[in-house]
């Protein structure tokens, strides 16, 4: 497919904008993935923080970061997120990260440590960790479930069908165990998966894995289409038509997901401040 259907135009985010964040010199997931949704969250203030630089070890088809071994251990850029953080005057934080299979523990220690840094600086602030799967090593998980953050996220991406040609190096029971362990170790932190579509996947197949989040107790959903970020990235097979959007997002409120967005632009961390505060009303 050549081009993209009007429902999936969106503005450019403003040079401004982009400024305001890249001067703290901390590497996003907004930008290395080419978020369409830059321009709405930075003219907001919001942004991603990503830990440990921005080279991931793993060669997922879909994803615009970069892919090699890492030349340093980790990039520790907690004073710069930290100074970002009070700048930028955030009540809500998301960290994520490459994953960095060369780390003994995948980099689970730095999301604790920047978890609890946050929370020692700063007052009334929520913090979500959209965290790797860490190899499923349960000591791994607990680090980051121990330092409390309101919100823990893993994004199951695709459907279980498509794990050994797109997302090589994961494995789709690993990151429903994982979501499923982070319940049984603390059951007021949200848990969050995001699906997205477009690689041919069938409708089913979707409704599985919903079910199969459910199952494992998980708390948010978030629903998006598939946008190739670079030509050296996989091809979208399928534009999906905002109405499929509409039925998932009905057939995830019925299964009863606490909080569902399912829509053509919607990503992980869309609205995150928003759906917490809601959550919290309940």
């Amino acid at each position: 497919m050549n081009s993209s259907p009007k429902w999936l135009k969106v503005k450019a985010p403003k040079i401004s904008d982009i400024d305001k964040i890249q001067r703290f010199g901390v590497a996003t997931i907004c930008e290395e993935s080419k978020c369409p949704n830059r321009s709405v969250c930075y003219s907001k203030g919001f942004v991603t923080f990503m830990l440990l630089g921005n080279v991931c070890t793993r060669i997922c088809k879909y994803c615009n970061v970069k892919k090699s071994i890492p030349i340093k251990s980790a990039m520790l850029d907690f004073d710069k997120i930290l100074y970002a953080i009070e700048k930028l005057k955030l009540k809500h934080v998301v960290i994520t990260s490459v994953t960095r299979d060369d780390l003994y523990d995948g980099g689970a220690e730095y999301f604790a440590k920047i978890i609890l840094m946050i929370k020692q600086k700063f007052n009334n602030i929520s913090i979500e960790t959209l965290i790797p799967d860490f190899n499923g090593n349960k000591t791994y998980i607990e680090k980051v479930v121990y330092a409390k953050p309101d919100v823990i996220g893993h994004n199951i991406d695709i459907v279980k069908s498509l794990y050994s040609s797109i997302k090589p190096g994961s494995k789709y029971r690993i990151s429903i165990e994982l979501l499923k362990l982070i319940k049984k170790l603390n059951r007021s932190i949200f848990t969050k998966s995001f699906i997205m579509l477009g690689f041919g996947e069938k409708f089913e197949e979707v409704v599985n894995v919903m079910k199969d989040l459910k199952e494992a107790e998980c708390d948010i959903l978030m629903i998006g289409q598939y946008l190739r970020p670079s030509q050296s990235n996989i091809k979208v097979a399928e534009y999906i038509q905002p109405h499929i959007f509409q039925k998932y997002a009905s057939i995830a409120k019925q299964l009863k997901f606490k909080y569902v967005i399912s829509a053509p632009l919607v990503r992980s961390s869309y609205n995150s401040y928003e759906f917490l505060k809601e959550l919290r009303q309940v």
